[in-house]
């Protein structure tokens, strides 16, 4: 899982293209690529990937839908398309390797205050995989490095900050808490352990408004976590938006 660390700043650059002339083919190749795995009305499996292709597979199948994968893939333009249901022209890819193997762990954003005693603290890398529409079903994915011992596991957990603890002084800006939370008896020197998290935040889009409607907003969000040598938390200096519906 070292590669996500590499690959998450590059999410919609992992796809290589090439043109054969002569044939007048085009073939697409996807490493790695972070995907959200879904199915359409009838049933069918397909997966949005982070180049924002929709693909489809006899192997992605078995996959659990509304789930997060990494997963590697190449396409040709003989292979076509396959029309979804929900009105949407699925690649039909080949997969490289088994997704299965790669399915990226998730949890889903707490509605409410980060607990005082978690100051554990934690490398996060930005910017997230994430899409301000729910074309990944709203899961934001974070690669993180922390220091473990042998014997410990951890994870990251999200909070929804009270909106009056926001630095900005905007009352439309979502303040999101993250914690690195360790389970386990560690013994023996630390190491850094590198991981990745998709967290769920589509309740916090449930809580901003309509789900359907004619006229959106960008709602700015951004996250505050305990970094290394430093007592009190930092917030990014960045927002990312969710763009949700108004009315």
């Amino acid at each position: 899982m070292k590669k996500i660390l590499f690959t998450f700043s590059m999410i919609g650059m992992m796809i290589s293209m090439n043109s054969c002339l002569d044939s007048g083919e085009q073939t697409y190749t996807g490493n790695s690529e972070f995907a959200y795995v879904t199915r359409d009305n009838n049933g069918l499996i397909y997966a949005r990937t982070g180049s924002f292709n929709m693909i489809t597979s006899p192997d992605l199948q078995s996959l659990i839908p509304e789930n997060c994968y990494f997963i590697s893939y190449s396409w040709s333009s003989s292979n076509g398309y396959t029309p979804s249901s929900d009105n949407f022209n699925l690649m039909n890819v080949s997969i490289l390797g088994d997704p299965s193997e790669t399915q990226i762990p998730s949890t889903s954003l707490i509605m409410g205050e980060a607990p005082e005693e978690l100051t554990t603290p934690v490398t996060i890398y930005f910017p997230p995989a994430f899409h301000s529409s729910n074309f990944f079903g709203d899961f934001w994915a974070f690669s993180y490095r922390w220091k473990k011992k042998e014997g410990e596991s951890a994870t990251l957990k999200f909070y929804k900050a009270d909106s009056s603890g926001n630095e900005s002084g905007s009352s439309d800006e979502v303040l999101i808490d993250i914690r690195l939370v360790k389970t386990g008896t560690g013994t023996g020197t630390e190491k850094t352990q590198d991981d990745v998290i998709a967290v769920n935040l589509s309740q916090l889009r449930y809580s901003l408004g309509p789900l359907t409607g004619t006229t959106t907003k960008n709602v700015p969000i951004r996250f505050r976590y305990y970094e290394e040598g430093k007592t009190t938390p930092t917030t990014t200096n960045t927002s990312y938006f969710m763009t949700v519906y108004v009315n």
